[in-house]
C-alpha cells in the first residue's frame, strides 16, 4: 500500500511541477495497481484535461463520480468537459449536480453562469452571477461578467453598477474601465465615458482599444479633431488592429475627408477580410463620392457575408436610389427595418423613396416614425417637412422646419428647406420672403468665407466668356428643357459653356447637355471648397446658379464666391439671399421695373421673356378640343400638390359653380390616399358634385403626362407661385392657361409667358377677373379650337421658341454684365 501511494504522490508532484505526461501516466499507474483509487481517477481526468484529450478526461471523471457521487470537483470538471465538447446542456446538468451537492459552490455557479449564457438564456445566467456575487461580494470578476451579461440584455444601467463595483474592488483595471466606458456610451454619457476611457490610458499609455473606443464617442460629441487624433494614436500603436482602422474611417468620412477614410477601410479589410463593417462602411464613402456601382458591390459583399446585417442593407438600398433604381432600394430600407426596427436610418431615407413613387401618405408615416425614434434627427424632421409640403400641409411643414432648426440652429440646409417651403405660403408676403432669405444669406456668408480672386485673372473687354452653369438637374428634368436651347445656340466666339453637374443618375439629356457644352465636371461628392477650386482652375469669369433652394443646390459654393460673376436663373422663383449673387435673370413682367426690389441680387431684364422653351420629344401631337364632342368644357390642371391651396381651391369650386356643366381634371403621380379625399371633401363642401371631378394619378396605357392634356380644354393657373414649366406644356399641347397675376416673381411666370405669346387677355388681375376669363373663354369654343390648333405655330414663332435670339440676348446680358465688373474693378 505503501508502494501505491508513494507513486501517487510522485504523479501528484510532477501535476504540479508541470510535467503533466509523465503524471498521465504515473496516474495510470496508480490505477493499474488499484482500479477503485478516487483521487487518482480525479486528478487522471485533470491531467488529461490539461492535455487537451477531451475524451479521456470525460471517461475518467465519470469514473470518479461512479466510484463516489458526491464528488463535487468531478462534477463541476465533468461539466466543463462537456461544455468544451459543446455539449452544453450536459454541461448544466453537471453544474447543476454540483450545486445540489454543495449549495456554496462558486466554480459550480460561475461555471453555470458562463455556460448558460453560451445557450443563450441570460436571465438564468445573471441568477448564477447574482448567487455568485451574494456569497463572495468582492469577487471582481463575477461582478464583471454579470456587467457583461446585462450589457447583452440592453440592463445598461445595471451593467454600468456592476462595472463600478468592480473598480470599488480592483481600482486599477484597465479592461473594466474600457468597458465601463462603452456602456457610459451607450447610455449617452458621454464626457463620462471620455473619462473612463482617459483613465484607462493613464494606467496602461499603450491601450489601442481604449484610444479607438475613445476616438468612436469623440466623434458623436462633434470633436472630431481629438476623435480623428485618439484613433491615428490607436492604429500607430496597433497598426494590426482592424477594428481600429475602420473606426477611423468613419470619424474621416464624418469630417468629410473622404479619400482618407476609403483608405482607412481598406486597411481594415486587408486585414480581416470578412470585416463586414468594414465593408459596409466602405460602401456609404463611396456613395458619398458618387462611385454607387463600387458602393453597390461593397455592401453586396457585406451582406453575402453577413445577410442579416441592417447596416448592410440601408447602405446598399441608398446606393441604389441614387442611381434611380428606387424598387430595389424600397426593398433593401424594408429588409433593414425589419432586421432592426429601432435603426433611424432606413426610415428617413426610405421616406424620400416613397416620396419619388407618391406614396404619401406611406412616406409621412416613415418619416414620423423617425421623428419618434429620434425627435432629434434634423434629416428626418426635414423629411417630415418635404411630405407635408407634397401633401400641401403647409403650414405643419413649417413646423417641421422650425423644430428641425431648433435642434440644429447651425444647419444652412435645414433653414434652406425651410426658405424653399415658404414660398408656397399664401399668407407669405414679399416682405417676409426677402428677409428670411436675406437672414439665411448672412448665415451662408458667415461658413463661408469669399475667395480672392486672382489677380491675373484676364480681364480683357471682348474675349470669349467662360460661363458655368451649375445644377443637380442636368436630366430629364424642367430646367434641363430650357438650358437645352441655350448651350445648342451659345455662340463660341461670345461664350465657353462649361457644366457642374450634380446628378447622380445620369439619363440621356445629361449625355445631350455634356454633348453640348466645352467642358462637363461631375461635382457631386465634392465639397463647396473643391469646386470653388474646381472652378478657378477654369477660369469662369461667369458663373450661373439654376437650383436655388431646391434639392441638391449649391448655395455654399456661391457664397465663397470662386468667380467674379455670379448669377442666379431658372431653377427657383425666388432670391437666393446671397449678397455673393450679383444678378437675378428675369424679364420686365415677372419683375417689373417700376416695382419693388424683391430679391438680394440686382434684377437684370432680359429682353422679351425670361426662359426659352424646349418642348420635350415624347409629347404627343395636338388633338382636336375635347369639348367640341363634349356637353361641357374641361377645366385641368397637373400643378404640383402643394400649390393647390384653400384659396386656389375655392376660386376653381366658385368656377364650377358658375358653369354647371364644366367639369374639373387634376392630375399627378401622388394624387391618391389622404391627399385625394381631402380635395374630394373639399368640393363636396363647396357642392361640387363627385361626377364633375376627375382626380388621376396614372397614364392610361403607360404613356406620358403630356398625354393627360388631350383631355383638357383650358388649365387653370395656381398661386401664389403660379406654375411656369405647367404652363409652357400647357401651352405647348395647345391648351391656353388662366392666371392670376401675383406681387412676386413666383406668381408672375405664366403671365411672362402668356405675355410673350400675346395672350395677355388670359391674364387676371383679380380673382373675379380669373373667374370672367375662364367663364367667357369656356363659351366661345370655336375660338378655343382654333387657339389650339395653332398655339404651337404661336409657340415656336415667338421668342420662347426662337433659341438663337434669346441666346443672343443672353450673352449680351453676360457681357454688359463683364463689361460692368471690368469698369468697377479696374
Amino acid at each position: 500500500m505503501a508502494t501505491i501511494e508513494s507513486l501517487f504522490e510522485r504523479a501528484k508532484l510532477a501535476h504540479q511541477e508541470g510535467r503533466v505526461a509523465q503524471a498521465e501516466l504515473a496516474y495510470r499507474q496508480v490505477l493499474q495497481a488499484e482500479p477503485s483509487h478516487v483521487p487518482a481517477w480525479y486528478l487522471l481526468g485533470v491531467a488529461c484535461h490539461g492535455l487537451g484529450n477531451l475524451t479521456e478526461a470525460r471517461g475518467a471523471f465519470q469514473q470518479t463520480l461512479r466510484l463516489q457521487p458526491d464528488h463535487v470537483d468531478a462534477q463541476n470538471q465533468l461539466g466543463i468537459v462537456w461544455a468544451q465538447a459543446g455539449s452544453l446542456e450536459d454541461a448544466v446538468r453537471c453544474f447543476r449536480l454540483a450545486v445540489q451537492l454543495q449549495p456554496n459552490s462558486l466554480d459550480a455557479y460561475k461555471n453555470l453562469a458562463v455556460t448558460f449564457e453560451r445557450l443563450g438564456r441570460l436571465d438564468e445566467a445573471i441568477a448564477c452571477d447574482h448567487r455568485v456575487v451574494e456569497l463572495k461580494p468582492d469577487l471582481a470578476d463575477a461582478h464583471r461578467h454579470l456587467g457583461v451579461l446585462l450589457r447583452k440584455q440592453g440592463r445598461w444601467d445595471e451593467a454600468i453598477r456592476s462595472l463600478q463595483r468592480v473598480l470599488q474592488i480592483k481600482p486599477e483595471i484597465p479592461e473594466t474601465l474600457n468597458d465601463l466606458g462603452l456602456l457610459l456610451e451607450m447610455t449617452g454619457q458621454f464626457d463620462e465615458a471620455v473619462a473612463q476611457y482617459q483613465a484607462a490610458i493613464r494606467l496602461r499609455p499603450e491601450f489601442p482599444g481604449a484610444y479607438s473606443n475613445m476616438s468612436v464617442v469623440l466623434k458623436q460629441m462633434g470633436r472630431l479633431d481629438e476623435a480623428v487624433t485618439s484613433g491615428r494614436e490607436a492604429v500607430r500603436l496597433d497598426p494590426s488592429f482592424a477594428g481600429a482602422h475602420n473606426n477611423l474611417g468613419v470619424i474621416l468620412e464624418k469630417k468629410g475627408t473622404w479619400d482618407e477614410a476609403i483608405t482607412c477601410f481598406h486597411a481594415a479589410l486587408r486585414l480581416d477580410p470578412r470585416f463586414v463593417e468594414a465593408y459596409y462602411n466602405l460602401g456609404s464613402v463611396l456613395s458619398r463620392l458618387g462611385r454607387f456601382e463600387e458602393s453597390e458591390s461593397q455592401c453586396r459583399q457585406a451582406i453575402t457575408l453577413a445577410p442579416d446585417s441592417p447596416e448592410a442593407h440601408h447602405n446598399l438600398a441608398f446606393a441604389l436610389s441614387e442611381r434611380g433604381r428606387l424598387t430595389e432600394a424600397e426593398a433593401n430600407y424594408r429588409r433593414a427595418i425589419e432586421l432592426k426596427p429601432e435603426f433611424v436610418d432606413p426610415y428617413v431615407n426610405l421616406t424620400s423613396v416613397l416620396g419619388k413613387f407618391g406614396k404619401l401618405d406611406e412616406a409621412e408615416a416613415c418619416s414620423r416614425e423617425a421623428v419618434r425614434l429620434d425627435p432629434n434627427r434634423t434629416e428626418a424632421l426635414v423629411n417630415l417637412g418635404f411630405v407635408l409640403i407634397e401633401k400641401g400641409h403647409i403650414a405643419e411643414a413649417l413646423a417641421a422646419y422650425r423644430e428641425a432648426e431648433r435642434v440644429d440652429p447651425n444647419s444652412r440646409p435645414v433653414q434652406s428647406s425651410y426658405l424653399y417651403g415658404l414660398n408656397y405660403d399664401p399668407e407669405a408676403d414679399p416682405e417676409t420672403l426677402l428677409a428670411e432669405h436675406r437672414r439665411w444669406g448672412l448665415r451662408q456668408q458667415e461658413d463661408a468665407p469669399t475667395i480672392e480672386l486672382s489677380s491675373a485673372h484676364d480681364r480683357a473687354r471682348d474675349r470669349p466668356l467662360r460661363v458655368g452653369y451649375v445644377s443637380a438637374d442636368f436630366r430629364v428634368h424642367p430646367v434641363a428643357y430650357f438650358l437645352r436651347h441655350v448651350l445648342r445656340h451659345h455662340d463660341r466666339r461670345q461664350v465657353e459653356p462649361i457644366g457642374y453637374s450634380e446628378v447622380t443618375a445620369p439619363d440621356a439629356m445629361t449625355a445631350e447637355l455634356e454633348s453640348l457644352s466645352d467642358a462637363w465636371r461631375p461635382i457631386y461628392g465634392m465639397n463647396d471648397e473643391q469646386v470653388a477650386e474646381l472652378i478657378q482652375r477654369d477660369r469662369l469669369d461667369i458663373l450661373v446658379d439654376l437650383s436655388g433652394h431646391t434639392a441638391r443646390h449649391r448655395m455654399g459654393l456661391f457664397a465663397h464666391k470662386p468667380a467674379p460673376i455670379q448669377v442666379t436663373y431658372l431653377g427657383y422663383p425666388n432670391t437666393t439671399g446671397l449678397a455673393t449673387i450679383d444678378y437675378l435673370l428675369t424679364d420686365a413682367i415677372a419683375d417689373p421695373p417700376d416695382d419693388p426690389t424683391w430679391s438680394s441680387e440686382i434684377p437684370y431684364h432680359l429682353p422679351d421673356v425670361f426662359c426659352c422653351y424646349s418642348p420635350p420629344e415624347e409629347a404627343p401631337e395636338v388633338n382636336p378640343l375635347p369639348a367640341l364632342q363634349a356637353q361641357g368644357v374641361t377645366f385641368g390642371s397637373l400643378h404640383k400638390l402643394p400649390k393647390l391651396n384653400s384659396r386656389v381651391l375655392e376660386l376653381w369650386a366658385e368656377l364650377l359653380r358658375s358653369i354647371p356643366t364644366a367639369r374639373l381634371l387634376l392630375y399627378r403621380n401622388n394624387l391618391r390616399g389622404q391627399r385625394k379625399e381631402e380635395i374630394e371633401a373639399f368640393f363636396r363642401a363647396q357642392g361640387i358634385t363627385a361626377d364633375r371631378l376627375e382626380l388621376r394619378n396614372i397614364v392610361e396605357g403607360g404613356g406620358n403626362h403630356y398625354q393627360i392634356y388631350q383631355d383638357i380644354d383650358i388649365s387653370l393657373d395656381v398661386f401664389p407661385w403660379s406654375g411656369h414649366t405647367t404652363a409652357c406644356e400647357s401651352v405647348w399641347m395647345g391648351v391656353p392657361i388662366v392666371t392670376l397675376r401675383g406681387n412676386r416673381h413666383a406668381g408672375r411666370m405664366t403671365a411672362s409667358v402668356l405675355t410673350c405669346l400675346g395672350l395677355n387677355d388670359w391674364i387676371a388681375e383679380t380673382p373675379q377677373q380669373y373667374l370672367d376669363i375662364a367663364q367667357r373663354f369656356a363659351s366661345d369654343r370655336t375660338h378655343l379650337a382654333e387657339l389650339r390648333r395653332t398655339m404651337r405655330t404661336r409657340m415656336n414663332c415667338s421668342p420662347m421658341g426662337d433659341g438663337q435670339t434669346w441666346t443672343k440676348n443672353l450673352e449680351n446680358a453676360y457681357r454688359t454684365m463683364w463689361h460692368q465688373w471690368i469698369d468697377k474693378n479696374k
